[in-house]
Order: C-alpha cells, then structure tokens, then sequence
C-alpha cells in the first residue's frame, strides 16, 4: 500500500510540473557586409496541458530586443529607427496552445486574436544528437506553413512542447531553426515553477480574425504594393520577400 501511494504521488507530481522556458527568437540575414541579427526575448510557460508563448513585449516603451549588426554605424541607425517606431504593449505576442485539444489562439501585437486547429505534426526523428543548456538533445525535422524547421528536443525534460508553435515530441523542444535560418528560437534558460494558474488566463484582444482572410487579405495588399513600384521603375529589377513567422513565405519579383 506505501508503494503504490508513493507511485500515485510520484505521478501526480510529475503530471502538473510546470515549466518556464527563456528563449531568444533571432532573425539572421546576411549581406555583402556580414550576418546581421535581431533578437527577441520570449517566455514559455507550459505545465503539458496547455502553455502560453510570449514575445514582442513593449516594456517602459521599448521593444525586448537587440540588435547585432556587421557595422556599428548601421546597427546605431537601426536602434534608432525602432525606437521611433515601437507599436504594442505590455501583453506582447502570444499563442496560447492547448495541448490535449485540437486549438491554438495567437494573439498578435496588433491586438487581434487569431484561432487555429492544432493539427498533429510530422516529424523525422534523425539519430543526431546535441547538448544545449546540460541536455541531451536529439534532431528531428517537421514543416510548418510551408516552411521546415530543424529542431532539437530532449527526452529529459518530458513536456511535449516547445516555442512558438513547435510541439508534439517527447520531449521539450530547446532549439530550432527555419530551413533558410532566418527564423531561429534558442533556449536560454529552464526552471520549474509553481502557482501559474494566472499565467493560462485568456489574453485580451479587440478583433477576433480568420487567419486564412488575414493571410489573403496581406498577400494581396503586398502584391499590390509591389505592382505599384514596379510600374513606376518597369526597368528595375525589383524583389520583395516577406518572410513573416505567422505566414508561408512571399516573394514577389
């Protein structure tokens, strides 16, 4: 009976730690003068039911990022155009996973609140391993709205989640990257914690929008815009590549 009330505790213990995870979302690009980076602090805070992803905040009117650019002069030009032209708030970025369900709510800074199906996820799992933060990480591979990410995962940690929309192995995913590593997320840090029932509370939002008539909505605007331009310059050579998280990418040429 004192063993199987120890198994019970163990598994009910085990069943609701709750995580928060730092990550740095970085954004790499590269031209004649080098790699050029913004990164953006985020948060996960996931107990294996359901779990909340931030980033994007606007803290004391400034966005939670920095900048790292091949040359100092550029990189001073760019801080200063950001903080021109901050737009947000405190609440930030958010996508709110239920992870025994079949839903998926982000928030974006804009204050709409997107809902989508939390569809199951292919994954290649690939005999590679890794240590990232003193854990054992092994590689695997999935695509997300057309585009594939490399992940590292750990068996170690046994919450099926990870950043952004990235979850569905047995594991907590630590790294990943876009196939043209322009999208990049990199834990930072992991620490158990208690009493974040607060954390899970619904996100407020002005405008409840479709994803699919937002993604239309934008491809046609964008390639407005860009018919536009290329019939004021029809000698330019003109190329436009949108490569936002939240959409497949565009290019227009």
């Amino acid at each position: 009976m004192k063993q199987k009330i120890l198994i019970l505790l163990f598994i009910t213990n085990f069943s609701y730690s709750q995580y928060k995870i730092l990550y740095d979302y970085v954004n790499e690009s590269f031209d004649s003068y080098g790699t050029s980076k913004t990164i953006s602090k985020c948060y996960l805070y996931t107990d294996n039911i359901q779990s909340k992803f931030i980033k994007d905040r606007v803290i004391n009117g400034e966005l939670e990022q920095e900048f790292d650019y091949p040359k100092e002069d550029l990189e001073k030009k760019i801080k200063e155009l950001h903080k021109q032209d901050v737009f947000g708030d405190s609440i930030g970025y958010v996508v709110t996973k239920f992870l025994l369900k079949d839903s998926i709510y982000t928030r974006t800074v804009v204050n709409a609140l997107f809902k989508e199906r939390s569809e199951h996820k292919e994954y290649k799992i690939i005999e590679e391993y890794k240590t990232i933060l003193n854990f054992t990480c092994q590689k695997a591979i999935t695509e997300i709205y057309g585009r594939e990410f490399t992940v590292w995962f750990t068996t170690e940690i046994p919450v099926n989640d990870g950043p952004w929309k990235l979850y569905g192995l047995p594991g907590l995913i630590l790294e990943a990257h876009s196939a043209d590593k322009f999208h990049n997320f990199y834990a930072t840090s992991i620490k158990k914690i208690n009493n974040t029932s607060f954390i899970y509370k619904p996100v407020p939002y002005e405008i409840l929008a479709d994803r699919e008539k937002s993604w239309k909505e934008a491809f046609e605007t964008s390639e407005k815009n860009f018919k536009y331009r290329k019939s004021k310059r029809p000698e330019a050579k003109l190329k436009v590549t949108i490569n936002s998280l939240d959409m497949p990418l565009i290019v227009f040429e």
